[in-house]
């Protein structure tokens, strides 16, 4: 079980996402050093300062996936003394999934970041490799580490079927509009009458309020043309373009948040095919395998990934060149450089450049070379590759039209609220949540049922 809100965008549950004050993240630091034999990769057993851990996910030095999503994930280690070249590795259910190296003279610390989906039981853990000819020592304290955290959390199962409607019953016709059978539903012109709500029915003059719900399916009906006003504050409506749950602040629509069954995020590598690119220039690369795309934002043939909700994106990327030059990573937003990393005489080092952009619909993120000397990018999937996340929505903007409707069907007025045909019926509802099912005579006594959807 998730323990979050689920909602159904009209083939799938998708999840709100957990608890902002409990979500699943942890950091731990070495509690003692550790030894590093040569040339040979060594998991960390020594990571047991736990600076905190939200949802006990994090146990002998390895985090064990109960949310699913996706995950971010950062590791560091630290050698006493200075060693030739050092590796920094993350695994994933016992195989490599991503590393960062820094080779040379002189090399003490070295990092690794990656973005990756999980499903609950998988785990994740760090390993080191060094190469001086002898073993070699890591440090304890705050430069060996490991961190992580969730992004963006997968949603809360299926379900399509829609409730069956019967005579006498309050329902959807088949324009999406609350209509009722001939004989069951009247109204006057200030009054509501509902022989099958309450003894007396019911009048409404103003808005409806009502406290408390109980329900087993709420459904809010897709609206992207009402503004939102002060009159609104505290509405929600589902968003029918972005698949989100919006709410009105008073003055603008905001997003709740994408989907989480179908977060916006990708990961992309070369799958085993190094690609050649210009000498001493900047090169965009394509990409050659989808390890996913969530929401179908990414082009593997221009290596673009295109937004189409509007927020704020943490993208990483590595690359690796081939030919022992110099070898430069970088971000470029709409064909414009955001961030570069470099590494002089990489020799397949890994070469990482992490970026949070602000894109807008239609703004697109590309990944580059530059090789300094050489004309080959490493096609090894762990050397060089490409990863992004949605970290926070925009707003949903927000509009003022009117859906059309017919003669004495219930319907949202301009205002996006509930209301009837003039001299009709007029009840106003201060949260636009689509309800149905209602007004059934109880035989000997009224009774009032409500089934929202």
């Amino acid at each position: 079980m998730s323990n979050t809100i689920d909602y159904c965008s009209g083939n799938a549950w998708l999840s709100l996402g957990p608890s902002a004050t409990a979500v699943p993240s942890f950091f731990a630091v070495a509690n003692g050093t550790t030894s590093v034999p040569n040339n040979t990769p060594v998991k960390l057993d020594n990571l047991g300062s736990v600076k905190f851990d939200t949802n006990s996910n994090y146990a002998n030095n390895r985090f064990t996936v109960t949310v699913p999503g996706t995950y971010i994930f950062t590791a560091g280690i630290r050698f006493a003394a200075s060693t030739n070249s050092g590796w920094a590795f993350i695994y994933k259910n016992g195989s490599l999934l991503n590393f960062n190296s820094t080779v040379g003279g002189g090399v003490y610390s070295v990092n690794d970041t990656v973005i990756d989906r999980a499903v609950v039981g998988d785990y994740y853990e760090v390993y080191v490799e060094q190469a001086t000819g002898s073993t070699m020592t890591l440090s304890a304290g705050q430069g060996t580490y490991f961190g992580g955290s969730l992004l963006t959390m997968n949603g809360g199962g299926g379900g399509t079927a829609n409730p069956a409607g019967s005579t006498n019953d309050v329902q959807f016709n088949s324009g999406s509009l609350l209509a009722a059978d001939s004989g069951n539903f009247t109204y006057a012109s200030s009054t509501l009458t509902a022989p099958s709500i309450l003894t007396g029915g019911i009048t409404a003059t103003g808005r409806a309020s009502l406290t408390t719900v109980s329900s087993t399916l709420v459904q809010l009906i897709s609206n992207t043309t009402t503004a939102c006003t002060s009159g609104l504050a505290g509405a929600q409506r589902y968003n029918g373009v972005s698949n989100t749950i919006d709410y009105c602040t008073g003055t603008s629509w905001m997003s709740m948040g994408p989907s989480s069954t179908q977060p916006v995020s990708f990961n992309v590598d070369l799958n085993g095919t190094d690609q050649t690119v210009t000498t001493n220039a900047w090169t965009m690369l394509s990409w050659n395998r989808k390890n996913f795309d969530t929401n179908t934002n990414f082009t593997l043939g221009n290596g673009r990934f295109t937004a189409t909700i509007p927020g704020k994106y943490l993208f990483t990327f590595q690359s690796s060149c081939k030919d022992g030059t110099a070898c430069f990573s970088g971000l470029y937003k709409n064909g414009v450089i955001q961030t570069q990393t470099q590494q002089v005489a990489s020799n397949n080092g890994g070469v990482p450049a992490t970026a949070i952009l602000d894109l807008g619909v239609n703004d697109y993120v590309q990944a580059a070379v530059y090789n300094g000397g050489g004309t080959k990018v490493n096609g090894v999937a762990s050397y060089s590759n490409f990863a992004g996340v949605l970290l926070s929505p925009q707003g949903s903007g927000s509009g003022g039209g009117a859906p059309a409707g017919s003669t004495n069907d219930v319907q949202y007025n301009s205002s996006g609220a509930l209301a009837a045909d003039i001299q009709h019926y007029r009840l106003l509802l201060r949260q636009r949540v689509a309800f149905a099912r209602a007004l059934r005579d109880a035989g000997s006594g009224l009774q009032r049922q409500f089934e929202w959807r």
